[in-house]
């Protein structure tokens, strides 16, 4: 028997096994029939137990722990069960629908919950965490070339150093972590980060001619970008204008006109083609015009004791020993 049966579930027993006289169904002179009490109690005691287990969750993806890189396409993959003789599964519903794409626009910490209920009201919930890796395209090796998108781009080298990275279209944040990397902008407000070891942000792409200055940490020509942990520029085909920091740089010119000036530290400024004007600055420098042209190049050695490197004959050249 089963004596935590409520009074309906008791009524609904006696109802439904009663013997129906007269007019079919309930009716005035016979109510609901002649009362069967073995058909009743048969009744009872024949039908299963309550259904007190919630059903089973099953995230596949987002697997908890898992990480994805910043605008990765990833979808949804979940299912929900309730178990073999329960009372059937009435809902299951995850933050997105099954095989709809989840957050990645953001980077963080993020969570993924799928809540379940059956149809005896039983409910569980399984939540699954994961993390946004900020950077779009993340590199593994050393010595790798990374490239974005058109659009915006988060790229970072991998941790041994010498990456090319370009960022082409978009207003991109690009990141060389350790080592001597390369990093090329492209169009757009770009941020390149260096990040440990001596970098160089690179124009020998670029279009159009480049003002760039290690003293401010910013270029404009080729979109307007902004420096940190840089500590070399390399200039494009057109007629540039480079400036050094207090800190040891190395300038290099393009084939253009460019115009090039050291800063307080010891540097390497090289003129590249054209008609270039290279000075040293403060600091024992190197000023290296030789480009196989005689006459076209123009050099001031400045404050320190300055080597110069040149062609058979220059324009100018003064402030050397």
């Amino acid at each position: 028997m089963r004596p935590n049966l409520t009074a309906a579930e008791q009524r609904s027993a006696l109802v439904g096994s009663a013997v129906d006289l007269g007019q079919e169904g309930p009716d005035n002179d016979y109510g609901f029939g002649r009362i069967d009490a073995l058909a009743a109690y048969d009744s009872i005691t024949n039908q299963p137990p309550p259904d007190t287990t919630p059903p089973s969750i099953d995230i596949v993806t987002p697997a908890d722990g898992v990480t994805y890189s910043r605008g990765q396409a990833v979808n949804a993959s979940y299912s929900c069960q309730d178990e073999a003789g329960g009372s059937g599964l009435a809902s299951c519903q995850g933050t997105v629908t099954d095989g709809s794409a989840i957050d990645t626009a953001t980077p963080g910490s993020k969570t993924f919950t799928v809540m379940a209920t059956d149809n005896s009201g039983n409910e569980a919930s399984v939540t699954s965490t994961y993390t946004v890796d900020e950077c779009t395209t993340r590199g593994t090796l050393a010595g790798e070339t990374l490239t974005g998108t058109a659009g915006d781009d988060v790229i970072c080298g991998g941790g041994g150093g010498g990456d090319t990275i370009k960022g082409l279209g978009g207003n991109d944040i690009l990141k060389g972590q350790g080592g001597a990397d390369k990093l090329l902008g492209g169009t757009g407000q770009d941020l390149l980060d260096g990040g440990s070891g001596v970098d160089t942000a690179s124009y020998s792409t670029s279009l159009t001619a480049i003002t760039a200055s290690l003293a401010t940490n910013s270029a404009t020509g080729e979109g307007s970008d902004a420096f940190v942990g840089i500590e070399n520029l390399l200039g494009s085909p057109r007629a540039d204008t480079l400036t050094g920091s207090d800190t040891d740089n190395t300038l290099t010119g393009g084939d253009g006109n460019d115009t090039e000036q050291g800063g307080a530290g010891p540097d390497t400024i090289l003129g590249g083609g054209g008609a270039d004007e290279l000075f040293g600055g403060g600091g024992n420098d190197t000023v290296n015009s030789r480009d196989g042209i005689n006459g076209n190049d123009s050099l001031a050695g400045g404050p320190g004791t300055d080597t110069r490197v040149t062609d058979a004959r220059e324009k100018s050249i003064v402030g050397f020993p």
